[in-house]
């Protein structure tokens, strides 16, 4: 007969605890307290300490996966408890990269958003929208990037294929069938007269569209009018620093992996950006040094980040970016790396701006105007102001020009 297995488990022996071993056991179990409590306390004051300096405070945009594009660096504790700088800086910059984000979308519909995708679907009506994007189209308005939507649609699919072959398939310079498309689209995306932004009172907007545009986008399977494309981040930078600016957050910059910033420092701040260049390789061209408040645009040709995917390179090297010529609808720019200064700009107004001079078979220098600073990374360097220091690399081949 098996036996049971709790046959084979030994007893228990019964101690019984002496009085003096009570109070003992008392007094230790208070000092194991405190400790713990101590402990615990030091941990939580370590986890949340925040040192002063230059940080890069992490903003997040709720589930909208923008916060990989979009940076706060800020010098903390100069004007108070760095702690509470980096969670006030924190909050109001993460609640503004997700209002700006969701407003300026247009592929994405969200919940009580009036946004670009909504009005690329609620045309010829007027539509009360936000304060922000009201304001955001005001600017662009006058620009034919915003009214080139048709054509990203097709940079998109561009970008976004897996191969040489199928991204060449939506190249207007590999396909005759997308370029005769861009041609026809360009006939209606740059005449007032077949498309405009209508601005009322109330931030009360309306997207006119032709009964033949409309006509012919059915045809052509075309839902997308308006789309900021690459200028889209610099609306979202321009958004955050103006609020930080207005909390009187001056410390810092924010800046955007596709080449956006706004230095929000005083004369004290200094700040420098590296020019480079690229063919086959990186090669370093120089550095610029300024302080103060600038705005900053820099457009690349190539990517210098990974979180930055707006740019491919077909095996033969030629390259491809959203930077889209309103002429002909081609991506071109006349530099590979064209950066502009400016300290009287918003980032936004100054982009539009960098694209009438770069966007270009040739750099288009009668653009230039004097409130404002370019230089030209690459074969030529254009430099036409004192404000910065700007240090060419030794064995620096190329030519400086002083416009």
């Amino acid at each position: 007969m098996k036996r049971d297995k709790t046959d084979r488990i030994k007893p228990v022996e019964q101690i019984e605890l002496e009085g003096r071993h009570i109070k003992l056991r008392i007094i230790l179990a208070i000092v194991f307290f405190l400790i713990f409590v101590g402990s615990l306390v030091f941990i939580l004051v370590t986890v949340n300490h925040t040192d002063a300096g230059w940080s890069s405070i992490p903003i997040q945009a709720g589930t909208i996966n923008a916060d990989k594009e979009i940076a706060v660096n800020y010098n903390l504790g100069k004007n108070g408890d760095a702690g509470t700088e980096s969670r006030a800086i924190k909050a109001l910059a993460s609640d503004t990269l997700e209002t700006s984000y969701k407003a300026l979308d247009a592929y994405n519909s969200y919940d009580e958003v009036r946004n670009i995708y909504y009005l690329n679907r609620n045309y010829n009506k007027d539509l009360v929208v936000s304060e922000f994007l009201y304001n955001s189209l005001s600017k662009a308005k006058d620009s034919n990037i915003i009214f080139l939507g048709p054509l990203v649609t097709y940079y998109d699919s561009l970008m976004g294929a897996l191969t040489d072959a199928d991204s060449k398939a939506y190249d207007p310079l590999y396909s005759e069938t997308i370029k005769t498309l861009f041609a026809e689209v360009l006939v209606y995306a740059k005449d007032r007269n077949h498309i405009h932004l209508e601005f009322k009172a109330d931030n009360t907007i309306n997207l006119v569209i032709s009964a033949e545009y409309l006509e012919f986008a059915k045809s052509a399977g075309i839902t997308d009018f308006i789309n900021l494309s690459w200028l889209r981040n610099a609306f979202i930078v321009d958004a955050i620093a103006d609020r930080m600016a207005s909390n009187n957050y001056l410390n810092g910059y924010v800046t955007s992996a596709d080449g956006f910033t706004r230095n929000l420092g005083s004369a004290n701040e200094k700040f420098g950006i590296n020019l480079i260049d690229y063919d086959t390789k990186f090669i370093t061209v120089g550095r610029i040094e300024y302080s103060g408040a600038y705005s900053v645009v820099v457009m690349k040709n190539f990517m210098t980040s990974s979180y930055d995917q707006k740019y491919i390179r077909y095996i033969d090297n030629n390259r491809r970016t959203y930077y889209i010529d309103q002429a002909d609808g081609i991506s071109k720019v006349a530099s590979n790396y064209f950066v502009s200064i400016a300290n009287n700009k918003s980032v936004v107004d100054l982009a539009i701006k960098s694209a009438e001079i770069n966007i270009n078979k040739e750099l288009n220098l009668t653009a230039i105007d004097d409130s404002s600073y370019y230089i030209v990374s690459g074969k030529k360097v254009l430099h036409n102001t004192d404000k910065f220091t700007l240090v060419l690399s030794e064995g620096y081949e190329g030519e400086t020009i002083n416009a």
